[in-house]
């Protein structure tokens, strides 16, 4: 077969006829070009990522398999070091399968670009590619600027309602994305007194059913540059008959085995301390937090580092300086093992494994979260599974044991899920869906959180 023949062909002892010499350079541009492309994505596709790649005949097989920033993706060897290998000596090349596998992976994780360049280098070895051909086509589509709408909602057992909806335009460059995004929607505490959990019951009379109206401005930055990774989250939001507000979120990642071994720092301003770059619009904790403009800046650092062959270890710690004065510490830790995949398979990745949770406020506060010397030990899952059309994942924990915490800041912990779908229907269309909830045990608050949103390339 052509491809096949043209592969052992760049791969085969170069003779020393001009025919051979020109037929070695073309081996060692190709080689350097895939080395130069694949960089990054090698550790996060493993070798056997032809099962589930097109055929070699050109007929369509399912998308190269991986996730990006997925917690527990399997390792795999990655490419020479800069400058070429020692030796002078030129790797074998990936076999044509496993680069169209590993370019439809990229598109799914929203870095076409780069899948752009691997279609192209297929595209120079066979030319007649139809599964090139067409996954270039879409790797274009996948770069135009694109146009999302949403409506995201929030409830609590403390009757807070967030209700909003809004959109804009994402645009894409090889070293990364930029994001505008308008809202608009209301934020309402309903209060009763006699209503269980209900710690702000007594102020009933005074803010009983009053809707606040809120409206948002949003940019949003994710540069790309090598293994490092930035996020930048920039937004003002203002209330009608509430102090408005400017938050922000800056993170710094350095991704040293994408899936499996990043450090990160960040600090940021938010309203509540759910709110992060994968929450970034989480409602606010309370009425009175609304009202009293109260904010918290965060400082935090992360790490994962993988510790055996299928178990991750991943620590945070962040520091928590609210405007009101007070302040906070929160450290959480996860030991995760890696069901699957197994064998030669690359997806899904299933974790599971425990988390330990220490939470001190050092003074307690009536009319926001403030735990004291609280601990928690969870079980925790994740589920993913990502493929060229249908990505989805699922995250949740369930407590153990714990410390309520001491003085007034005595809580229950929370059985926690976190889901999110997303579905290509064409080309040019996805929906996704996100979803946060926690079950309410003992005195603790329960909430959902939800949003459906459809991006859409021009």
């Amino acid at each position: 077969m052509q491809i096949k023949s043209l592969d052992n062909q760049l791969n085969s002892p170069a003779p020393t006829s001009r025919r051979g010499r020109t037929r070695r350079n073309l081996r060692g541009s190709l080689c350097t070009v895939a080395l130069a492309v694949l960089g990054w994505a090698l550790p996060i596709v493993p070798a056997t990522a032809q099962l589930d790649s097109p055929s070699p005949a050109g007929g369509a097989g399912g998308a190269g398999q991986g996730t990006s920033g997925a917690p527990g993706v399997p390792g795999a060897p990655g490419g020479a070091p800069h400058g070429g290998p020692p030796g002078g000596k030129m790797p074998a090349m990936p076999p044509l399968p496993v680069l169209l596998g590993i370019a439809d992976f990229l598109i799914a994780v929203d870095r076409p670009f780069d899948a752009e360049k691997i279609y192209k280098l297929v595209l120079m070895m066979n030319p007649k590619s139809a599964v090139a051909q067409q996954g270039l086509h879409r790797a274009k589509i996948a770069e135009s600027p694109s146009f999302t709408a949403l409506i995201h909602t929030y409830r609590d057992t403390l009757e807070n309602r967030l209700t909003t909806y809004g959109g804009g335009p994402t645009f894409r460059t090889i070293h990364g994305n930029i994001t505008l995004l308008l809202g608009t929607g209301y934020f309402r505490e309903t209060i009763h007194a006699d209503k269980p959990n209900q710690t702000l019951g007594f102020l009933q009379d005074f803010i009983n059913d009053r809707p606040l109206g809120k409206s948002t401005v949003n940019l949003i930055l994710e540069p790309r540059f090598g293994k490092y990774e930035g996020y930048v989250f920039l937004n003002r939001t203002f209330y009608a008959g509430a102090p408005d507000r400017t938050l922000f979120n800056f993170k710094l990642t350095y991704d040293q085995v994408p899936g499996r071994e990043h450090y990160s720092v960040g600090y940021m301003r938010n309203d509540s301390f759910i709110q992060s770059d994968q929450l970034q619009f989480f409602a606010p904790e309370t009425f009175y937090s609304v009202e009293s403009g109260l904010t918290e800046d965060i400082a935090s650092i992360e790490i994962q580092h993988p510790i055996a062959r299928k178990v991750d270890f991943q620590t945070t710690y962040q520091y928590l300086a609210y405007s009101d004065g007070n302040s906070r510490n929160l450290v959480r830790t996860q030991l995760l093992y890696r069901l699957q995949p197994n064998g030669r398979a690359q997806m899904p990745i299933f974790q599971v494994g425990l988390q330990h949770i220490y939470d001190d406020t050092n003074v307690f506060g009536v009319y926001y979260y403030t735990p004291q010397n609280q601990q928690y030990l969870d079980v925790c899952a994740n589920y993913i599974f990502i493929s060229r059309k249908f990505k989805y994942g699922l995250f949740g924990t369930y407590p153990v044991a714990h410390v309520r915490g001491s003085g007034d800041g005595k809580y229950d912990p929370l059985a926690t899920l976190y889901a999110f779908t997303n579905y290509q229907i064409s080309d040019r269309t996805e929906l996704y869906v996100k979803l946060t909830t926690a079950k309410r045990t003992g005195n603790a608050a329960a909430f959902t959180d939800f949003v459906f949103g459809v991006n859409q390339h021009v």
